[in-house]
């Protein structure tokens, strides 16, 4: 992936995707990849370790998510259900 990429994917500016890929290299957890035809642009892909703490914060919001959710009562279910798709209707319609 790009730097331009991960600033549209992030939604942020491309300045400030260089300054995150900048910190998350400097952790190790990332690492910078030029391309042959063009030095100017770098790829960015995560390390081993990368992965492995992307994989762990993943579990951990999934456990969290469904305790939260386990809380919840089948009429706010519905509520929050029926609020997703009204995101995702607004968002394919742009």
């Amino acid at each position: 992936m790009t730097i331009k990429q991960l600033a549209e994917e992030l939604h942020i500016t491309s300045s400030a995707a260089t300054q995150l890929v900048e910190h998350v290299v400097n952790l190790g957890l990332a690492e910078r990849i030029e391309t042959k035809d063009d030095r100017r642009q770098v790829n960015v892909r995560l390390t081993g370790e990368g992965v492995r703490e992307t994989m762990q914060y993943k579990e951990s919001a999934l456990i969290r998510l469904e305790e939260v959710m386990s809380t919840v009562n089948d009429t706010k279910l519905s509520k929050i259900i029926e609020f997703q798709k009204e995101i995702v209707d607004n968002k394919e319609s742009k």
